[in-house]
């Protein structure tokens, strides 16, 4: 497969980028990802393929992208992960999910795919008719609807794939599934988690099921979706239409003033809100990123201020009642560093970069040379067993915790956080407004 010099030139926003790590921090996070890049290097990391999202490959990609280490050796590297993935699509877990199955693979190859494949080679064409088929109209859709492992995930994958007619093909008909799955009440519009869904521990706090407050299982992750579909030009009238009634429903949960979090893990009958973590996966930080990108998206300053009064309130908080545990992306340290990297690109606001340089040396303050994958171990607990162990994967280990980092160091704008929904528009604001 022959490899391609660079990407498309894609149009600059009207504000760029900034590289905020300088002087010795900026120095421990190179030295950081070049453990990460040598350890992923030299390991054949089963995680690659089974983890979905290919973290090795995006690292080595964006490597490439950003003139840093050893492009020659960096290039090769992400076409070889690539290649083994699209080889090893027959022993993916044949499930439709953006985080563990083939979507997540098909994304990170399409993301890449200017990078390391010649202009006439779509392997995930093939993906595409699968999706399509499940995605028919004549069947009720009867799995999840969340990012990680649902139709907001194949929704990502699909904005990833556009211009191409089939991307266009699969948004519309996720859009169209949402909306029947969809619960409309005094111009409120929020999804229901059914019991059967849940893991057996939430399903014993929710029997009747729950409404998610999350990025990574709930509304607030579909709200991310609409609002970058409204963004490239496709669907405009049902995404705003949904994506405006699931603001109110999202705005409407937030916790009485002197709770520890503005929303809760999750609502409904029966069930107990409980304050948040303020990190990716549930917390404010994670809401406010999906609630500010819609209001920009959307035209709505009001909603963005709102979002942004939320993050201000968690710059404010006292940083150990965080109880952030690792360095991942999904509920930890370089997670935390990389929203507060994106809000201050997208406001210029001085407490999100102060917050961000904190959550960078957090990072780098886990960082223990000869340990785990590139000196970073993740936290685990499934609820059987807790501890420490390596992890190279995008949203839980060590390729995510670099991603962060370079976006730290770079002047040029990310697009793997694309993923996670975290790709707020850089347009000037009046954080006071």
């Amino acid at each position: 497969m022959k490899r391609m010099p660079g990407l498309p030139e894609e149009p600059r926003p009207r504000r760029g980028w900034e590289p905020i790590l300088a002087g010795e921090l900026a120095s421990r996070a190179r030295h950081a990802i070049a453990a990460v890049l040598k350890d992923v290097a030299k390991e054949d990391h089963a995680s690659a393929v089974h983890s979905g999202i290919l973290g090795e490959a995006l690292l080595f990609g964006h490597m490439v992208m950003n003139s840093m280490a050893s492009q020659d050796d960096c290039l090769q590297l992400a076409t070889n992960h690539v290649e083994r993935a699209i080889d090893d699509f027959h022993r993916i877990q044949h499930l439709p999910h953006l985080y563990g199955g083939y979507v997540g693979v098909a994304w990170t190859i399409q993301h890449l795919r200017a990078l390391v494949m010649e202009p006439n080679i779509d392997p995930n064409q093939d993906i595409d008719n699968v999706l399509l088929t499940l995605l028919s109209d004549d069947r009720p859709w009867a799995g999840f609807y969340d990012l990680i492992a649902g139709l907001v995930g194949i929704g990502v994958y699909a904005l990833e794939r556009l211009p191409a007619p089939s991307g266009t093909q699969i948004i519309a008909r996720v859009i169209a599934h949402l909306d029947r799955l969809s619960i409309e009440t005094s111009g409120q519009i929020s999804w229901k988690t059914e019991p059967s869904m849940l893991p057996a521990r939430q399903r014993a706090e929710a029997p009747d099921g729950y409404f998610n407050l999350g990025v990574a299982h709930g509304v607030p992750g579909i709200i991310g979706l609409l609002s970058r579909t409204y963004r490239r030009g496709h669907c405009r009238t049902e995404a705003r239409r949904i994506a405006q009634g699931a603001i109110r429903w999202v705005l409407s949960q937030r916790l009485p003033p002197g709770k520890q979090s503005a929303f809760p893990y999750w609502t409904g009958p029966g069930t107990k809100s409980t304050a948040t973590r303020p990190t990716w996966c549930y917390g404010d930080l994670g809401v406010t990123m999906c609630l500010l990108a819609a209001a920009r998206d959307l035209g709505n300053p009001a909603w963005a201020a709102a979002a942004i009064q939320i993050a201000s309130d968690v710059a404010r908080r006292s940083r150990d009642s965080t109880l952030v545990q690792d360095a991942s992306l999904c509920h930890g340290a370089a997670g935390m560093a990389h929203m507060f990297n994106r809000l201050f690109q997208a406001t210029g606001a001085a407490e999100f970069r102060e917050l961000a340089l904190y959550w960078y040396e957090s990072t780098l303050q886990q960082c223990h040379p000869g340990q785990g994958v590139g000196g970073f171990e993740s936290y685990w607990n499934d609820g059987q067993a807790e501890g420490y162990r390596p992890d190279p994967t995008f949203l839980n280990g060590s390729t995510g915790i670099a991603l962060a980092l370079l976006a730290g160091l770079s002047s040029l704008e990310p697009s793997w956080d694309r993923a996670l929904l975290v790709d707020i528009p850089l347009h000037d604001l009046d954080v006071n407004a």
